[in-house]
């Protein structure tokens, strides 16, 4: 009967670490690709070159830093509610406990192992919607047949037990014909058992709790960031603000001077119209005299010629009457 109880703790355990392991690889699987998709940087950012290179605490962290606080607006534009988002952003935090107990070797429950597989399906399926057809192209077969095979491991290919109770029920009636003493011994190793498991739970909450505490931590920072951030960018707004109002009063300036430069300038050619005109005028009128004045010593000089002429004639007359004069 030991043997039997030992069979069925080690086929517990087998089924649950194969479960965990499975449902992490397809996880990391698909964060990866979604990534890939819709975010890339993430993936240059943390080095990652293949989905093998991936892991799925930081793939967690990461996605929900990038779209559950900076960039929340994806979801309302691929018709996710604010609840769905906020669900969403839960789970990928409480997926992350997957790998944790997975590298742990912890043995759960049922309820706690079915509360994590519901989990697990409640992630796919916005991850499809705002991975869109590229997404689905890449991982939807493998996503379908991963959610029919869900529960399926090498320990329960038949999928005859969803970790209901695994076969704790049959090593519980075995029990029921022990010895008192044998009895005893069983519950002392079940009882050894139950605080080794207690206390791997302890080990994980514990460092869950060191892991949200983290998540917490980085938040504020990242907060703190956005605030510090928030408040650069105001003053980079106000400055481009100033800088374009002192621009716009530069420019109003310039246009002034402009104009006040163009009036002036028309004024300049307009007086020098004027003065060129004023020339023009005082040359015509110097061109006048001059030819008055050429006019008159012309009109002198041929009275005086005529004066002169006259002169001569009546020399010639008297000499002609003197001449005359003694011949008679």
């Amino acid at each position: 009967m030991a043997s039997d109880s030992t069979d069925s703790d080690k086929n517990k355990f087998l089924i649950c670490h194969q479960l965990l392991s499975k449902w992490q690889n397809e996880l990391e699987y698909y964060l990866y690709y979604f990534c890939k998709i819709t975010a890339p940087q993430l993936l240059d950012e943390s080095g990652w070159c293949c989905v093998e290179a991936a892991e799925l605490t930081r793939l967690t962290e990461k996605i929900t830093e990038h779209f559950c606080f900076h960039h929340k607006r994806t979801f309302s534009s691929h018709g996710i509610s604010e609840q769905e988002r906020e669900s969403f952003c839960v789970r990928l935090q409480e997926v992350r406990q997957i790998r944790n107990l997975a590298v742990h070797r912890v043995t759960l429950h049922t309820s706690t192992i079915q509360r994590y597989a519901r989990i697990v399906q409640g992630i796919l399926g916005p991850l499809k919607r705002i991975g869109g057809g590229e997404f689905s192209k890449s991982c939807n077969d493998r996503m379908n047949r991963f959610i029919e095979t869900l529960w399926d491991t090498e320990n329960n290919k038949s999928r005859d037990i969803e970790l209901s109770t695994i076969v704790e029920t049959n090593a519980i009636r075995g029990i029921e014909s022990l010895s008192r003493s044998e009895q005893k011994r069983l519950n002392i190793e079940r009882a050894i058992e139950e605080q080794k498991l207690a206390a791997q739970r302890q080990a994980v909450n514990t460092s869950r709790m060191a892991e949200d505490f983290q998540i917490s931590k980085r938040i504020k920072i990242m907060r703190i960031r956005q605030i510090q951030q928030d408040k650069e960018n105001s003053e980079v707004r106000k400055k481009e603000r100033f800088d374009k109002d002192r621009k716009q009063q530069e420019d109003a300036n310039l246009r002034r001077a402009e104009r006040a430069e163009k009036v002036r300038k028309q004024q300049e050619d307009a007086n020098l119209r004027r003065a060129e005109r004023a020339e023009k005028v005082r040359k015509q009128q110097e061109d006048a005299n001059l030819r008055r004045a050429e006019r008159a010593e012309k009109a002198r000089k041929q009275q005086e010629s005529a004066e002169l002429r006259k002169v001569q004639i009546a020399e010639k007359l008297k000499k002609a009457e003197a001449t005359m004069g003694s011949h008679g």
